[in-house]
């Protein structure tokens, strides 16, 4: 396609730089994200107290179960389809299409099989019938995949972005009347359900792609050939969304199963930064995967942004939750603020770290991403193991301190393929903000970490950059 003329030159314009068409991306899934963590923190509080945490952790415990099943049976195709050159052809579109819809299918039946045992191990009556509905929706999700990967490659995150919050708005629209009508752990199920069929839709409608049947051998290789790799280690990660249903259910019960996924969910929206920039990376990363010293830079520059963007968000929390979660929840959830500063202090170690493992993906180093993730997966099932039984639900949140350890590793293994990021500043800054987040702990004392790094480092320089950035690719 031809750049469209400048209409004062009347030449052709040039066309946008990576940074540009990157700090865009990038600034469409931040908002999104943005916009979602607020539709997300209204509904769930609503749908939580309506409820309760005992039918919310039956749901939860469901939904990190389809979570670990949802990645074997995508099977890394959606990351193939976004980050190689073959992917553009529409021949290998159709067959990834054809191999996810089989995968889909195969990971309903595998999951219905496996159900007796994990609700025998778990001890929840309910979780087979909720499970086996939103196992029902994989090969949608499946099929999903591939026009979500045409709108990435060409780093179009806007109708992403906007697909994503229409379905997030559907979930709630769809549960929230049933919950209050006394549908119980269903309302939730029942959004779920409406939620997956949307972005199903939405996404091929926007993509402009048709899915058909096709197979061809040598192309479902190459797709596997990158996928069993990716998916393996992913895999290994994502085995951490079972510690909660498998441990904490079975030794802490339904409700405590819910008052951890609400505490990891509010995390994972409030570092909504990191969860955009892992998504935007692998797109962009894999545009420079050739020159090692320019990944290096980018994932130096990267983690102290990202460090700087989702601190305040966590921190503000940290600080209001005591006061906030009785009041808006009620006092069967008091126990939130209480384990959130550990999960906090792992979000935000996730966020630092979240550049060194996209960049190991992009130049293929699937191995050591497999290294990483089972040091890290293990660490928190052994120590989960161990702390839960004696400590509760504060024994869920060191284990999640103790894998900490895991990320020398994952430094180690970045390290030896481009190089050693720098550190210096973006740990200080990191260490004054695990401090601030203890404030449910210590209170007002926790304050004096964050002062400090503010008085050394002058970190808003960073963010004042960051903002004018923005700017100017809104202007642009």
């Amino acid at each position: 396609m031809s750049a469209l003329p400048s209409a004062s030159t009347g030449r052709p314009a040039a066309p946008p730089s990576l940074r540009t068409q990157v700090m865009r991306g990038g600034a469409y899934l931040t908002l999104r994200q943005a916009a979602g963590t607020t539709v997300n923190v209204v509904g769930v509080v609503l749908l939580m107290r309506t409820i309760g945490p005992g039918e919310y952790g039956v749901y939860a415990a469901a939904a990190g179960l389809l979570a670990a099943l949802q990645l074997v049976a995508q099977m890394g195709v959606g990351v193939f389809l976004v980050r190689a050159e073959q992917a553009e052809r529409e021949e290998v579109q159709q067959v990834s299409s054809t191999l996810l819809l089989g995968s889909g299918v195969a990971g309903v039946l595998l999951g219905a099989a496996t159900l007796p045992l994990v609700e025998r191990w778990t001890r929840m009556e309910e979780l087979s019938a909720v499970a086996l509905v939103v196992y029902a929706t994989l090969p949608l999700s499946n099929l999903a995949q591939v026009p979500m990967a045409r709108l990435e490659r060409r780093l179009d995150y806007r109708r992403v972005a906007l697909i994503e919050l229409a379905g997030q708005l559907l979930y709630f629209g769809v549960a929230l009347p049933l919950a209050f009508a006394g549908g119980g752990v269903w309302a939730p199920v029942a959004g779920y359900v409406s939620q997956q069929v949307l972005l199903w839709v939405a996404m091929h409608v926007a993509a402009a792609y048709r899915p058909r049947l096709h197979w061809d051998r040598a192309v479902v290789g190459e797709v596997l050939a990158y996928g069993a790799g990716f998916t393996g280690s992913i895999a290994l990660y994502q085995l951490r969304k079972l510690v909660n249903p498998l441990v904490v259910g079975r030794y802490l019960g339904p409700a405590a199963v819910g008052i951890v996924a609400v505490t990891i969910q509010v995390v994972t929206h409030l570092a909504f930064v990191s969860v955009a920039t892992w998504r935007l990376s692998m797109a962009a990363l894999a545009r420079v995967q050739g020159d090692r010293d320019r990944l290096r830079r980018a994932v130096s520059e990267g983690m102290r942004l990202q460090t700087l963007a989702v601190a305040p968000f966590l921190i503000a929390f940290a600080w209001l939750a005591p006061a906030i979660v009785p009041l808006i929840l009620g006092r069967a959830w008091n126990e939130i603020a209480l384990v959130y500063p550990f999960l906090a202090v792992a979000g935000l170690a996730n966020a630092l770290f979240n550049l060194h493992s996209s960049a190991l993906y992009v130049i293929k180093r699937n191995g050591a991403m497999a290294l990483f993730h089972v040091a890290h997966t293990g660490l928190l099932a052994a120590a989960a193991l161990l702390l839960v039984p004696r400590m509760g639900l504060i024994g869920y949140g060191v284990a999640e301190l103790v894998t900490l350890a895991s990320y020398a590793l994952l430094h180690r293994l970045t390290a030896r393929s481009i190089g050693s990021p720098a550190y210096a500043q973006t740990l200080a800054i990191a260490s004054g903000v695990a401090v601030a987040l203890t404030w449910p702990w210590i209170g007002g004392w926790s304050a004096a970490g964050l002062v400090v790094t503010a008085i050394a480092l002058r970190p808003w320089r960073d963010a004042v950059t960051l903002l004018s950035d923005l700017r100017r690719v809104a202007h642009d």
